[in-house]
């Protein structure tokens, strides 16, 4: 389970930002600690350096650089690699933040050695514009489980 408070205000971080780079995607790991019950704690965001090179209006391009990268620097801050969060932007009003099939489809055996023993924590962030052309974010955390040799995500 994820702490409300802290949930709350590191996807508020997230929006913010998502929002400036609004219509074009962003990215970034979520990083926070697991108690020995498996109890989650969202505590931040990690910032892949360079990512704006790699997000587009309709995708990001995640590099495994980022998840070697994110993975030190947690480790220097007494932080776990929980999963990651993006935005998807739209210039109608939406109002899910739900993964996409490509979403789910990217995640391949590389990233789940970044997690042990528990769900990925894959975060949406739809950014769409009202009707009076306001942006408005709506975000939501999906843990995705690996089954076999495809993903899963668990209601």
């Amino acid at each position: 389970m994820v702490e409300e408070m802290n949930f709350d205000s590191v996807l508020q971080k997230f929006k913010i930002e998502a929002k400036k780079t609004f219509p074009i995607e962003e990215y970034a790991i979520l990083v926070g600690t697991v108690d020995p019950t498996g109890e989650v704690e969202l505590a931040d965001l990690w910032w892949p350096e360079g990512r704006a090179a790699f997000c587009t209006s309709s995708a990001v391009q995640v590099q495994a650089s980022w998840w070697r990268a994110a993975r030190r620097w947690a480790s220097t801050n007494n932080y776990t690699l929980l999963g990651d969060i993006h935005s998807h932007c739209y210039e109608t009003p939406r109002h899910d933040a739900t993964p996409s099939e490509d979403d789910i489809d990217r995640f391949d055996s590389s990233y789940f050695k970044y997690i042990k023993n528990r769900p990925f924590l894959m975060g949406i962030c739809t950014i769409s514009k009202d009707r009076q052309g306001r942006l408005r974010a709506r975000s939501r955390l999906w843990p995705i489980q690996k089954e076999g040799k495809s993903n899963k995500i668990m209601l």
